[in-house]
Parts: C-alpha cells; sequence; structure tokens
C-alpha cells in the first residue's frame, strides 16, 4: 500500500486508487471538480443536491435521483426502495449503477469512478457483488486503466480487509 496526500504522486503500478477522507469533506464535491470536462472517466458520483443523494454517471453527465425524499417516500412502493439505516434509495438507481459497474469491462476509461464504497457494500448489500468482480478484474489487470474507489475513512481499513486489497495507493486529494 502507498499512501499519497495528491493524485499527481500516482504512479503506474498501483491502478487501483483509494480517495478517502472523514465523512462529510467533501470528497464527491471534489471528485465531481476533478473529473468535469474529462472523457475519459467512467461510473458515478453521489452527490447531494437540495438535502438528497442522486447519481451522477461521469461519462454523460446524466444525473438521476438515488435518495427518496420524504416527500416521495409515501407515494413510493416498498418494492422499489432499499433502506439503509434511516435512508430509502430507489433500487431502480441502484440497478444502474450496477450496470454501469458490470459495463467497466466493454467500456474502456482511463479511470472508472465508484462513488462510494460504503456500509452497505460492506455488508455484502448495495454494489457490492459487482464492485468485488470489478476490483478482482483490476487486480488482475484484466482491465485497463485505473479503478478510484471513494472510501469513508472510518471504513478504510474494512474495505481493504474485504476486498484483499494489496497493491494499491490512498489518496487524501484529487487535485493536482
Amino acid at each position: 500500500m502507498l499512501y499519497f496526500t495528491k493524485m499527481d504522486k500516482v504512479g503506474s503500478k498501483n491502478n487501483i486508487v483509494i480517495f478517502s477522507r472523514p465523512i462529510r469533506t467533501g470528497k464527491t464535491t471534489e471528485l465531481l471538480e476533478w473529473s468535469k470536462n474529462r472523457s475519459e472517466i467512467g461510473g458515478f458520483a453521489t452527490p447531494d443536491i437540495n438535502g438528497l443523494r442522486h447519481l451522477r454517471f461521469l461519462d454523460d453527465n446524466r444525473l438521476i435521483p438515488f435518495e427518496v425524499g420524504v416527500k416521495a417516500i409515501n407515494r413510493v412502493s416498498r418494492k422499489s426502495t432499499l433502506s439503509v439505516g434511516k435512508f430509502e434509495f430507489y433500487q431502480d438507481a441502484f440497478d444502474q449503477a450496477k450496470n454501469r459497474i458490470k459495463e467497466a469491462e466493454y467500456v474502456a476509461h482511463q479511470w472508472f469512478v465508484v462513488d462510494e464504497i460504503g456500509k452497505l457494500e460492506l455488508n455484502d448489500k448495495g454494489f457490492a457483488p459487482e464492485v468485488c468482480e470489478l476490483i478482482s478484474k483490476y487486480k488482475r489487470r484484466e482491465l485497463s486503466g485505473n479503478l478510484l474507489l471513494v472510501v469513508r475513512q472510518e471504513l478504510l481499513d474494512l474495505v481493504i480487509y474485504k476486498y484483499a486489497l494489496t497493491n494499491f495507493c490512498i489518496v487524501k486529494s484529487l487535485m493536482y
């Protein structure tokens, strides 16, 4: 494992990069700024917009609702949502993100981004099966380019252990 404070120090030996800082420190905001106007980046980010999580697909800039808002909760079938603690998320949004992860092996990107690997994935839910397969392919160098995983600092050791990461680096900033 290598630890860098900035992305510009990342070498070609590490095709898996973890962007990690404490919760609510602007990781997704920085990720969106870093990826803006860059066509070689695929995957997705999960920005908060008006207090609710959304999915932003980085290759086509498409934005879809991810978190079910309080006003919509009574209009949405429980079968079409996924509960995470006190939050409700649209299952369809999860499915679309999972499909993007699966498509990563067919569409070459210099960077493929997963924002974020969190408690759901650590409990084999959310994006877990797809992320596990994606990480395995990057570890075996079956996919070209780099994989950027966003992980909150408090879960970093658990993610490293769960996915048996050995050849990777950690950055605290994506900006050069």
